[in-house]
């Protein structure tokens, strides 16, 4: 199954390196000694140096996980070394990390057992408030729909599973509605994440980890979200790599790397910590922000956290509500870690309808004014004209709360201005924070 082959060559990066003869168990007996194998290819006595067997390619693994020469006689020198179903080598039950086993069991060294650079580190973000502004203010505090199901594999006891099927699942996550009283990573509402979610981390292009093809529903109490409160990146270091769960973050500023053994992933940052994810996220770019499902699998040799991906969503930013903070009792949000904050005035260029239109990036995630005159509104999308005219039109859609106008009103429009160029069209729109009609 490719993808266990990829967590264990690439991700099952822990702790620390095993360097030559490292727990080379000084108290072997004579008579171990007495056993050491020779190789006739190679010339060498085998069992006096791991490293340099494993390097010789002098050594493999049984069925029995029992190290072996390539006649299968088990090399009893290294009786302390087994393997998990992982590829991953353990020396008295700790993970060798640098060390797995190709398709033949042979023990190899791990090429892709990577030390990543930190780059220099992305300051304070505000992380709550960022976690806001992609988050869907519309879900805020909903309810989710939970069904009964029976047991994966005709068993009596019943189990439940949040039934709402949904594209994007970020804005319910951030919100804290998969957890009751809304409480992020709190009691589970239901036993099992929601199936087209699962579905997604277990068979899209994306997926990498093959313990959701053999695990028929990812279960709330092993998922968390990174929300830097209560579930921090410092938390998910002390984890186990081979504990099976899976995490959900914001992944901000992605950059593509590869490392010795030619495979790419991604550097970016949770808030201010800086990660690194493996995956085949072609689509994403350099710089760009994704809501992140990943299994943690361990640390590089410099500390730094290594997930590998399952699935990635590009998620759409919201305007978050100016008027919320945690004054009043109505927007206090208990224990939930995602807490709304008063925004600052905002400062508005003026512009033209014109300008927007012929420039779209040029006043990109930039607050604006134009004035102009409302023309169609369709799907819930106005577009404006330049005053007494008919061309060009830009969208305009409307945050929370702002009442939509009447077509033909001269109106004037505050908000950010949304314009991207991508390979082949590009994508722009106003997201309108307030309309004032022209008197």
């Amino acid at each position: 199954m490719k993808s266990k082959r990829l967590i264990a060559t690439i991700v099952i990066i822990s702790m620390m390196a095993i360097t030559a003869g490292c727990g080379s168990k000084e108290e072997e007996t004579s008579e171990k000694e007495e056993q050491t194998e020779l190789s006739e290819d190679e010339g060498q006595a085998i069992g006096k140096d791991f490293k340099a067997d494993v390097e010789a390619g002098l050594l493999w693994i049984n069925d029995q996980g029992r190290v072996t020469d390539k006649d299968g006689n088990v090399i009893d020198a290294y009786s302390y070394i087994t393997a998990n179903d992982r590829k991953s080598l353990l020396s008295d039950g700790d993970i060798m990390a640098g060390y797995t086993m190709n398709d033949d069991m042979q023990i190899i060294i791990d090429d892709a057992y990577i030390s990543m650079t930190e780059d220099d580190a992305s300051g304070a973000t505000g992380y709550a408030r960022t976690l806001l502004g992609i988050a869907d203010p519309s879900v805020k505090g909903r309810e989710m729909t939970v069904t009964e199901e029976e047991q994966a594999g005709g068993g009596s006891e019943i189990y439940t599973r949040i039934a709402d099927d949904k594209e994007e699942y970020h804005s319910d996550i951030i919100y804290g509605n998969w957890w009751e009283d809304h409480q992020i990573n709190g009691i589970p509402i239901a036993h099992y994440i929601p199936q087209s979610l699962h579905s997604k981390l277990a068979y899209s292009g994306l997926s990498t980890y093959g313990g959701y093809e053999c695990n028929t529903s990812v279960t709330l109490d092993d998922f968390k979200f990174i929300d830097q409160d209560t579930c921090t990146v410092e938390l998910v270091k002390g984890t186990d790599p081979d504990d099976f769960g899976t995490y959900a973050f914001y992944l901000q500023n992605c950059q593509k790397q590869t490392d010795d053994n030619g495979t790419m992933y991604f550097t970016g940052y949770i808030d201010t910590d800086y990660v690194a994810v493996y995956g085949g996220f072609d689509q994403i770019a350099n710089g760009d922000n994704v809501f992140m499902y990943a299994d943690y699998a361990g640390l590089s040799t410099n500390d730094i956290p290594i997930f590998v991906g399952a699935y990635a969503e590009f998620v759409e930013e919201y305007a978050v509500d100016s008027d919320a903070s945690l004054d009043g009792p109505e927007d206090a949000n208990t224990e939930n870690s995602i807490n709304y904050e008063k925004l600052e005035e905002e400062e508005y260029t003026q512009v033209t309808v014109e300008e927007l239109y012929d420039n779209p990036t040029g006043y990109s995630n930039q607050w604006v004014e134009v004035s102009g005159t409302v023309g169609t509104i369709q799907d819930g999308e106005i577009y404006l004209f330049p005053t007494d005219k008919y061309e060009p039109a830009i969208p305009v859609r409307l945050a929370e709360g702002v009442s939509e106008p009447d077509e033909l009103d001269n109106v004037t429009v505050k908000g950010e201005w949304r314009g991207t160029i991508g390979e082949v069209d590009f994508h722009m729109f106003l997201w309108a924070e307030s309309i004032e009609t022209a008197e």
